[in-house]
């Protein structure tokens, strides 16, 4: 009985097919994945990281991420009140109300108390803040291409823990009806604990699933390993680079002549001199050079320049990779100030939307929020906040045109509202007859004075 039991579990087993990125050795080295380069260094999370241009690229879009707090909404539909001419009636100055329904126009934020995903945006588990999940999700995902965490369930169905894991850990398994599952090798005690009654092989509704550049639909491609090459090269630049300055470090000058010197001469010569023009205490010294002896300062070498411009050339390629503006990494070669303010709002446009378009649309997916009204929004205000001039212009342009009122203003810089400050503004040329006043309106002639009835004398220059 045990024996067909455990032959039936090996059938199963062998059903289920693991999609295929490499083998098992290939994929696992100390539990990090790595591509052997053609310059011989493996690529993998780890020595990716060593690279200053992916590290600074993972920081700078893990941490503005992180800083933009996702909310939990709900639509709702918003009547308004707008005034027509009264039918029937020829006095303009005759009007009506009548209501006006938006269809899923308003906004309401959901509290953290009042549903199981808010409350997960608020604190995603037991062990981590908000900011500092997000990061360990964006960071696996800019250099993964997938960014997993295993959702724990109550015995309602509802969530109420995200547990992330490392990329390099998680394997996507088929089975023969088509239905997919996770399986997740657990490392560490906290996260064998953690996960201690989740099966082995995870249901794929169980697991939250950010999904970079896919080949399959399946699973997302690591950006790392598809562009090893050119991390490598950068790799191996600053490792050649190193070693080339820690074994054979080249001197500022040389003393030359065309005498001939004994050792002894020679080492009493390089002792003088340094002892006179070595040192920060000695600098602008006058140099007595004896036996024809002549200075000759050694400089920065063509190869040395163009290994530099090498080195500068690899920075650009990583922010290709990443889609990070060159100046963010410090390199401001080609910067200026019209363009990198340019630079600058095309990241906040193209590249930090991407990634919140991403998490929200998968939110949605994975939690059925849209048949709940239900939708994640990441709020952008903080990415603004250090431009106060915009901000302040934007806030101004609001209040003029009727957009916003000035306690909306206030309580979104942290002030107290102040009385008489909730209504909105309405400017003075959308004011016409229409809305009951005397002004006739822009564009529309007064009908109480002529230019017939204008005298002569009036008119300058008559």
């Amino acid at each position: 009985m045990a024996r067909s039991i455990f032959g039936r579990l090996r059938e199963g087993v062998a059903a289920l097919t693991r999609d295929s990125d490499g083998s098992t050795d290939a994929l696992f080295n100390g539990y990090w994945w790595s591509t052997t380069s053609a310059t011989g260094i493996r690529v993998n999370q780890q020595t990716a990281l060593q690279h200053s241009g992916v590290m600074a690229c993972a920081c700078i879009l893990s941490e503005d991420v992180s800083k933009m707090t996702p909310r939990l909404l709900r639509r709702s539909d918003v009547t308004t009140t707008r005034r027509t001419p009264r039918p029937g009636s020829a006095d303009p100055a005759q009007t009506i109300e009548e209501p006006v329904e938006h269809k899923g126009a308003g906004r309401e934020v959901i509290g953290h108390k009042d549903h199981p995903l808010a409350a997960l945006l608020h604190r995603p588990n037991d062990w981590q803040t908000w900011p500092e999940f997000a990061r360990q999700m964006v960071i696996a995902f800019v250099l993964r291409g997938n960014g997993y965490a295993v959702i724990l369930r109550n015995r309602r169905g509802d969530p109420v823990m995200l547990v992330p894991i490392n990329p390099d850990r998680v394997q996507m398994w088929q089975a023969p009806d088509g239905s997919l599952f996770w399986m997740v090798t657990r490392s560490g005690l906290h996260e064998l604990f953690v996960l201690r009654n989740e099966p082995f092989l995870i249901p794929y509704e169980n697991v939250f699933h950010l999904k970079d550049l896919s080949g399959d639909g399946l699973v997302g491609s690591s950006r790392i390993a598809l562009q090893c090459e050119t991390i490598a090269l950068g790799i191996a630049q600053r490792q050649q680079y190193a070693r080339l300055i820690g074994n054979g470090a080249r001197p500022s000058g040389i003393l030359t002549t065309d005498q001939r010197l004994t050792e002894t001469s020679a080492q009493r010569l390089r002792d003088q001199w340094n002892a006179v023009n070595q040192g920060l205490v000695n600098s602008g010294k006058t140099a007595v050079l004896e036996q024809g002896l002549k200075w000759m300062p050694l400089g920065v070498s063509s190869v040395d320049l163009q290994f530099l411009q090498l080195l500068g050339f690899n920075i650009i390629d990583i922010c290709r990779i990443f889609r990070v503006p060159p100046h963010m990494l410090g390199d401001m070669s080609k910067g200026t100030f019209n363009n990198i303010v340019q630079q600058s709002q095309e990241y906040r446009n193209n590249t930090l939307t991407s990634h919140t378009d991403i998490w929200e649309h998968r939110f949605d997916f994975t939690f059925d929020l849209a048949d709940q009204g239900l939708f994640v929004d990441f709020d952008e205000s903080a990415l603004l906040k250090a431009d106060l001039t915009a901000r302040y212009n934007a806030y101004r342009v609001g209040i003029l045109t009727g957009f916003e009122t000035q306690n909306e203003v206030r309580v979104a810089e942290g002030l107290p509202p102040m009385e008489g400050a909730d209504e909105l503004l309405r400017p003075v040329n959308m004011i016409g007859s229409d809305q009951g006043g005397d002004n006739p309106g822009a564009g529309k002639p007064s009908e109480k004075v002529t230019v017939d009835d204008q005298p002569l004398d009036a008119a300058p220059g008559v």
